[in-house]
């Protein structure tokens, strides 16, 4: 029964990843689309339309949502500040974060690095054990609280000294900054899975205090610790917590797969537009009017609220330019007699003009304002500026005197 049990889990877990549908990965920056400068042609006044759209909606960190990502490219560095070198089951030193990060509703700059693949904002760990034994999953105030397990497994960075097996870096600049934590190669514990390496990061965005954890290749020792680990965010009262689907905790392999932790409480950013300094709209939709022949730069402003209190402002434009239409006047209608074998049709052009005439049956010269014809017919004069690609058409008939 115990071997059906193991099977069926397997499977369950299989399909629960293959139904997950990845979004491709993006580095979270503050930033807000206004979308494409426009340039069209109108007879009279029209209306400016566009839907400013933020890279992500900006929210309180109080809940999250779970997203698996693509791996990113190119890939965050693997190298940077050591930490925990040639040690196990510690807690790093107080470690300075780079930016304020704002998680479960608090406002963070530091943090500890544990020896067994997770980070905490409970520096009071620092320097001390970190604790590799544990069953079941989070939220449990008994396992690391205000952390983030990336993942949260027994591992050995004191088997065959390696410097690097642990470091963070920080990256980027003012408000898109990342804080990278590493876990390269760092083998897994006990001397019969010692061969064994896990390599794995954690990734702090500033922008929208954002959590990614990479998996690139997590392998599982079953002989010890029921071979589990967690993926996942807890907070500070180790009473809430989210996890990836599948690893809360998880006793399989797991390689190239990119879990995102999105804040998803209350709306923190407001979204208007300006012309000219002045607000014409309130929301993230613009729509005014604007008539020829003029052109208009629309600024969609965003506001992001950020927990310390800090707000960080990122703007962009588009530009509408309406044009008139060029004038065709395909002249009065006219008549051959005996008198006028031939009429001349149209009137003067105007410079910065193209003409065309269709059909071209006994024409002159169907690509001047006022070419001849000896036919009858009914002609239609295509007027195209040159400058704003503006058409504009008009018609004449020639009719054919009998009497």
């Amino acid at each position: 029964m115990k071997k059906l049990y193991t099977i069926f889990t397997i499977l369950l877990s299989v399909f629960i990843f293959d139904s997950i549908a990845q979004s491709t990965y993006i580095k979270p920056c503050y930033s807000v689309n206004a979308g494409a400068d426009v340039s069209f042609c109108s007879p009279g006044c029209s209306n400016a339309y566009r839907i400013a759209v933020p890279q992500y909606t900006n929210r309180a960190t109080t809940t999250y949502l779970v997203q698996q990502m693509t791996l990113p490219t190119p890939m965050y560095n693997n190298t940077g500040n050591n930490v925990i070198v040639d040690a196990d089951d510690v807690w790093s030193g107080i470690v300075n974060i780079g930016f304020n990060f704002c998680f479960f509703g608090s406002s963070y700059n530091r943090l500890v690095i544990g020896a067994n693949g997770l980070i905490s904002f409970n520096t009071a760990y620092a320097g001390n054990y970190c604790s590799w034994s544990y069953t079941g999953g989070i939220p449990d105030a008994n396992k690391p609280i205000n952390s983030i397990m990336g993942p949260y497994m027994d591992i050995d960075p004191s088997v065959g000294y390696n410097a690097n097996r642990i470091n963070y870096y920080t990256e980027g600049s003012y408000p898109c900054r990342r804080f990278v934590i590493n876990f390269y190669q760092v083998p897994l514990y006990s001397s019969s899975c010692n061969s064994q390496r896990l390599t794995s990061q954690i990734v702090l965005h500033e922008a929208y205090n954002i959590v990614d954890v990479i998996i690139v290749n997590k392998p599982v020792c079953s002989s010890w610790n029921g071979g589990r680990s967690i993926i996942g965010i807890q907070n500070a009262a180790g009473n809430q917590a989210f996890s990836a689907p599948g690893n809360n905790p998880s006793t399989g392999t797991t390689t190239n797969q990119c879990w995102r932790f999105l804040p998803n409480g209350a709306v923190q950013q407001t979204l208007n537009w300006t012309l000219n300094g002045t607000v014409v709209s309130n929301d993230s939709i613009l729509n005014y009017s604007i008539c020829p022949t003029s052109t208009q730069t629309f600024v969609a402003n965003l506001v992001n609220q950020r927990c310390d209190g800090s707000t960080v402002t990122v703007t962009d434009d588009a530009t509408f330019t309406i044009n008139q239409l060029p004038v065709a006047d395909a002249g009065i209608d006219k008549v051959i007699g005996c008198l006028a074998s031939t009429v001349q049709i149209g009137t003067p052009g105007v410079p910065g003009n193209t003409y065309t005439w269709s059909p071209t049956t006994g024409l002159s010269n169907p690509n001047i304002a006022q070419p001849t014809t000896n036919t009858t017919n009914t002609y239609t004069l295509t007027v195209r500026n040159t400058a704003t690609n503006c058409v504009q058409t008009d018609a004449v008939v020639v009719t054919a005197n009998t009497t």
